[in-house]
Order: structure tokens, then C-alpha cells, then sequence
């Protein structure tokens, strides 16, 4: 493919997958500026070696790759579309975190070009393996499960969830009936159980941890970076100004030395 012809299709999905409008300048100009010679195949890309804006642009290039992928196992395109939105969210999370429009998230997202996690409704369903026994859930380490992300944007209501685990179970089944899991899985701070302390009672982010049998958890300030700057420590938490009254509660907790977790949950997929 040609240099034109590699810019129309980077240019193809920047608008597909709809980017926030204020970053259209740096796109473009990015687009000018970057040597795409070396975009070929996703595989072979050297993701993290080069600036975040070239990686942005080659992101978006490999979407075709993906497309063809999708067609062949004839996984509509409206996944695709929902799937790669993730892209725009880690651009927004770049500029958040730095100040310039760019993608650094390469080992997340290539889960999304190996054909390995969906967006399917409100969750995000990667294949994946157990971290560990669960004899609870009769799971052993090692076993196949689909583990359960949370992404961006929308309420994490219980009707949501029901939806998109409902669509997971049909999804999976239909396109990927090799992959015979038994359990969903969540590695997250909503499983903290301590958060029971910061937000109401019938809050959704309590209700969605609940669904899962917690196993396993460890210290982790991972919260802090889904509630402010990407970059956000204990050090700099100081500087932060919280944008909602939970993200003020876990501030002032943090501030004061209290610890959060990052909880392993299992669910039962015929549960």
C-alpha cells in the first residue's frame, strides 16, 4: 500500500471511530508529519518505539487489518465499531495525562487487534485463563474464563450488565465455540469491598462487584488512575482536583492513608 493510500485509511477510521473534535488538528498534522513506511501488519509494528502520535496513527491503520479479521468470521461491524472506540478513549486518556493527543496503551489494545476482547454492550470480554484456583467456582489455574472490563463512558447499571453478559454467552458461543469457558472473571478496584465505606449503599459500582465471588485481593492505587490523571500517585494526589464527590471521598481517604485494593472475582457463566 502507498503512502496516499495509507493515509486514507488512517484517515477512514479516525472518522469512524469518532475522536473528539478538538483533536482533529494534532491528527492531521500527524498525519503530515509521520513516516508510515513501516506500517505493514500489526505483528510486526514496532509498538512504544516511536512517538506516541505516530503510534496513533498506526493504531488506526491496523483497524484494517482487524476489519478483514472481522469479516472472515463474519462478526458484524457494529462490534468492530464498538470494539475500537477504545481508541479514541485511550487518545483522550493521553491528552488528560500529557497534554498532546497520542496512544501509548499497546499492550492493552493489541488484545483488540489479536482477536481477543470485544466490547459487547456496556462490558468489554477478553479470553483469557484463570490467574489461580477457584474450587469455589470449580476453576483451576490455567482454565479458559472471560475476563470482564470495564471501559469509559456510560452507567454501570444492573441492566446494562445483564445485557452485556447475555450478549457474551451468545457472542462467544456463536464466534469463538472452541473457547469453552465456565466462569467470568474481574481484576479491578470495583471489586474493593472496602469502597462500601465511600459510596452509597445502592451504588452501581457496589452492585456490579457484588456479582462476583471475590477471591483475592492485593494493595493497589489503580483507583487513582481511573478517577484523575492516568499519571496520578499518592505524591501528586495532592494537586488533583476530584470532578465528583466520590473521586473527593477517595482523595481525602488516600490523603489520609487509607489503602485500596485490586480484588480477583469469579462468576459463574451459567449463573
Amino acid at each position: 500500500m502507498q503512502g496516499d493510500e495509507k493515509k486514507n485509511t488512517i484517515e477512514k477510521w479516525y472518522n469512524a471511530l469518532r475522536f473528539p473534535p478538538q483533536s482533529g488538528a494534532a491528527f492531521r498534522a500527524a498525519l503530515e508529519r509521520e513516516d508510515l513506511s513501516d506500517l505493514d501488519m500489526v505483528e510486526t509494528y514496532s509498538f512504544g518505539k516511536h512517538s506516541p502520535q505516530k503510534d496513533w496513527l498506526a493504531c488506526l491503520f491496523f483497524c484494517d487489518e482487524s476489519e478483514r479479521n472481522y469479516c472472515e468470521k463474519r462478526i458484524p461491524r457494529q462490534i468492530l465499531l464498538d470494539t475500537f472506540s477504545d481508541l479514541a478513549v485511550w487518545c483522550d486518556t493521553y491528552y488528560n495525562t500529557f497534554g498532546e493527543w497520542g496512544i501509548a496503551e499497546f499492550p492493552w489494545l493489541l488484545h483488540h487487534y489479536r482477536l481477543e476482547l470485544f466490547r459487547l454492550g456496556r462490558l468489554q470480554f477478553c479470553m483469557g485463563r484463570a490467574e489461580r484456583d477457584a474450587p469455589q467456582a470449580g476453576l483451576k489455574e490455567g482454565d479458559p474464563v472471560l475476563e470482564v472490563h470495564i471501559p469509559a463512558g456510560g452507567r454501570l447499571t444492573e441492566t446494562a450488565c445483564d445485557d452485556s453478559l447475555a450478549l457474551a454467552r451468545e457472542f462467544f458461543g456463536k464466534f469463538f465455540p472452541d473457547f469453552r469457558y465456565t466462569c467470568f472473571t474481574c481484576h479491578s478496584w470495583l471489586l474493593d469491598e472496602g469502597l462500601r465505606n465511600l459510596l452509597p449503599c445502592d451504588s452501581h459500582i457496589l452492585a456490579f462487584g457484588n456479582r462476583f465471588l471475590r477471591l483475592h485481593g492485593e494493595k493497589s492505587d489503580a483507583i487513582l488512575r481511573y478517577l484523575f490523571k492516568w499519571n496520578t500517585t499518592r505524591q501528586t494526589l495532592t494537586g488533583e482536583t476530584p470532578v465528583s464527590s466520590f473521586a473527593a471521598k477517595v482523595k481525602n481517604y488516600a490523603l489520609s492513608g487509607g489503602d485500596f485494593y485490586e480484588v480477583w472475582g469469579v462468576l459463574r457463566a451459567d449463573g
